[in-house]
């Protein structure tokens, strides 16, 4: 979660007159399901979550918490076994009736969120490599240099030998 998701969401925590207890956060980390096991802070907060250490979660927005109709079927289970109450700050609320239908409607518009941007991930890197640029790190013996447009934005980057390096 960004520095503003957790702002805004320290904002709506006392406008309810609540107390922060602890913040849990997977900085740059996608929520889909191969890199669930990759994000400790949701780790921490299903152990604390199950261990009845909190009774509200206030998140940013829904699929900060998940973007996996998996994920988001286990989270539901597990909001009506522990009556944990969870709100965002884009207006979800577990104590609106039937919140369980805008819930699973969230979640599959999660996960087609990142398929969408997987595609638009892999077509991005493709053309980059179509046009000669690298999208990789440079391996050992290289170096990597921007080229950049006539308005100075990074167009795409080559690697380019470094010498010292390029005997090993």
């Amino acid at each position: 979660m960004s520095i503003d998701g957790l702002e805004v969401c320290r904002r709506l925590i006392a406008r309810e007159g609540w107390t922060l207890l602890r913040t849990y956060t997977d900085a740059a980390i996608s929520g889909g399901e191969k890199a669930l096991e990759k994000r400790a802070g949701y780790r921490a907060l299903l152990e604390a979550w199950d261990g009845e250490k909190f009774e509200a979660l206030v998140v940013d927005q829904q699929c900060r918490l998940f973007r996996d109709e998996l994920e988001c079927a286990l989270t539901k289970r597990r909001i009506e076994r522990t009556q944990v109450r969870v709100m965002t700050v884009d207006g979800f609320d577990t104590r609106v009736t039937n919140w369980q239908v805008h819930f699973g409607l969230a979640g599959v518009m999660n996960e087609q969120y990142l398929r969408e941007m997987r595609h638009r991930v892999i077509r991005g890197m493709t053309g980059q490599l179509e046009r000669g640029y690298q999208i990789a790190c440079a391996p050992l013996g290289y170096y990597t240099e921007r080229e950049l447009n006539g308005e100075g934005e990074s167009i795409g980057t080559r690697w380019r030998i470094n010498k010292d390096d390029a005997e090993i």
